[in-house]
């Protein structure tokens, strides 16, 4: 695990009477080790090797005591900080090498002891699993500017997926932008697809909502779930299916389709199976 090392300061007093002088044996007195300052911290151990793409990928295992880390990657320092309620304890982390990490960057972690962070920098992707190995979190973000020609507001910049109790899962899809006119279009439609089933929440210009889903291209049906806007750019969809399916975010309009972004469910597995084989 994490090694500190700590500065005794010992000092050696030699004690002289008055005459007889009696010459008594040095005696050693030792301070109190010094209280070390947060500063970069080497993992515990260090394992590379590379996933059936061919790409090289680090495990770096470390100490969490609630003091911020840095982690220095083969591909950069990573700042590593977390809520100071978490449990002390060891982490794991799991980094593709296939992108330099500036040196501001860092990632914020709120995840539990013995509990491993997968990371893709170029994808800027992340999963959290337990210390079973069950996903428990999973996030991606997305570049702005890729919607289509359609405004900010229908542009995805996150996805997240949180895990409750089976079947339970929560999506939330961010929006790059806030809605600042009324709808121009006939509907448009903000959704999610877990394997080959839709759903949607899709508004009207005259401010009807609904809640639609649809399997494969098939023709919509209404959908008996909770969608919730919880700002003006944050959607929360609750589902009880697809706990196994990839993941993937939307936005269209009754003029066409906006954004999509999807989470690279396989390529995570695919990292955690690998980190399982070659780094146990």
């Amino acid at each position: 695990m994490r090694p500190f090392s700590s500065l005794f300061i010992v000092s050696l007093f030699i004690v002289a009477c008055a005459t007889p002088q009696p010459i008594l044996t040095p005696t050693p007195t030792v301070s109190p080790s010094a209280t070390p300052a947060p500063s970069p911290t080497p993992p515990r151990s260090v394992c590379v090797f590379r996933n059936e793409s061919n790409v090289e990928v680090g495990v770096y295992r470390f100490e969490w005591d609630n003091i911020g880390i840095k982690i220095n990657t083969r591909i950069g320092t990573l700042n590593v900080d977390g809520a100071k309620t978490l449990k002390a304890g060891w982490r794991q982390l799991i980094i593709v090498h296939n992108k330099r990490l500036p040196e501001s960057f860092g990632i914020a972690i709120n995840f539990d002891v013995n509990q491993t962070l997968l990371f893709d920098p170029t994808l800027d992707a992340q999963e959290i699993r337990d210390s079973g190995g069950t996903v428990i979190a999973q996030s991606v973000n997305d570049a702005p500017g890729h919607h289509g020609g359609m405004p900010a507001y229908l542009d995805i910049a996150r996805v997240e997926r949180e895990f409750g109790y089976y079947p339970n899962s929560t999506i939330r899809v961010y929006l790059t932008n806030v809605q600042p006119i009324p709808q121009v279009w006939n509907y448009q439609t903000i959704g999610v697809t877990l394997g080959k089933e839709n759903f949607a929440r899709r508004s009207y210009a005259d401010g009807r909502i609904e809640l639609l889903t649809t399997v494969s291209k098939g023709t919509p049906s209404a959908w008996q779930g909770a969608v919730k806007m919880l700002e003006a750019n944050l959607f929360s969809f609750e589902v009880q299916t697809g706990w196994d399916q990839p993941m993937q975010a939307f936005t269209a309009t009754s003029s066409g389709e906006g954004d999509s972004v999807l989470y690279p469910m396989k390529m995570m597995k695919e990292l955690w199976e690998g980190a399982r084989k070659f780094c146990p």
